[in-house]
């Protein structure tokens, strides 16, 4: 799911060689005694089979998806609103602050684009204070954690999802289901190729890196709408029945 020995977390996190040492035995234990390796991300994939390349022959890439049961039982009332909502859902971390993208949103306030945020999930200190800074506190809404189905929900009644990639290797769970809403997507990274291909492929929306506005988003983000022919391919029920015919082969 995550990487072991060099997982983002680890940035500001000073560890011993011995710790380091002890970490990288059992990983490589892991992947050299494992029959079948199942990876969250292509690119995961990629530098896995790199580091060990005896794992090249077992390796496979099962994407988190979403649930179409799920969406299916949600309820959604699309309203029209005097403003458009940004909705985040997850936890977002101070190194996944997309500092320009606030600026720009309260640019669009003061031109008379009415915009308001929401948040979903757990938000850290240091973005809260950059919106506050801006004064941002009076158009964005903190809900904390809420159940799944009003997660889904609240989701499928915004009108831009923002997504915001940790590293490289990462791609977000959330992604797949905002790919099921159909709303547009703007998505923040450096240098993460998988989520801007996922984007593009599908017609969600765009990625920028972190030090980007997202203005060139906010100015067409009606063109977006993710094509469901190629979204149901993340259906869980189809990932469950690849990951069934992987646990048949071993």
């Amino acid at each position: 799911i995550d990487p072991w020995v060099d997982i983002a977390y680890y940035k500001e996190f000073k560890r011993s060689l011995i710790t380091r040492s002890i970490d990288s035995h059992f990983e490589k234990s892991v992947m050299k005694n494992a029959r079948a390796i199942v990876f969250v991300t292509e690119t995961m994939k990629k530098v896995y089979e790199k580091k060990y390349d005896f794992i090249n022959n077992k390796s496979h890439v099962l994407y988190w998806g979403y649930s179409e049961e799920e969406f299916e039982k949600t309820l959604v009332n699309k309203l029209a609103r005097e403003y458009k909502q940004i909705v985040h859902s997850g936890n977002i971390f101070s190194f996944q602050n997309p500092v320009k993208f606030w600026r720009q949103v309260k640019k669009e306030i003061e031109n008379g684009n009415p915009i308001r945020i929401k948040f979903i999930g757990t938000v850290d200190p240091e973005i809260k204070g950059n919106i506050s800074e801006l004064g941002l506190d009076d158009y964005t809404e903190y809900t904390g954690f809420i159940s799944y189905n009003d997660m889904l929900k609240t989701i499928c009644e915004a009108d831009i999802l923002l997504v915001c990639a940790t590293e490289p290797r990462h791609v977000p769970g959330k992604l797949f289901e905002y790919l099921r809403t159909g709303n547009p997507i703007i998505a923040f990274g450096d240098n993460n190729a998988e989520v801007k291909r996922i984007l593009e492929e599908s017609n969600a929306g765009m990625m920028f890196s972190y030090k980007d506005s997202g203005e060139e988003f906010l100015r067409n983000f009606q063109t977006f709408k993710s094509d469901p022919a190629f979204v149901t391919k993340f259906d869980r029920e189809k990932i469950a029945s690849e990951l069934g015919k992987i646990l048949s082969n071993l």
